[in-house]
């Protein structure tokens, strides 16, 4: 293999692996902060119940 051929050979390989990178990277921050949001939905629900007193008799 001359050495043309392995240049073309690992732009592509690099062209892939980029790509790759950016679709897979916005995806995966996206599921991130999907994850984040439920947890801060779940946390302010939590935080409601108790200024409620809803669940203040279980902490004591």
């Amino acid at each position: 293999m001359n050495k043309t051929k392995l240049k073309l050979l690992t732009l592509k390989l690099l062209y892939y692996f980029l790509n790759i990178i950016m679709i897979g990277l916005p995806k995966i921050v996206n599921l991130l902060i999907k994850q984040i949001n439920k947890l801060q939905a779940k946390i302010k629900t939590a935080g409601d119940l108790l200024d409620d007193g809803i669940i203040n008799d279980s902490f004591v």
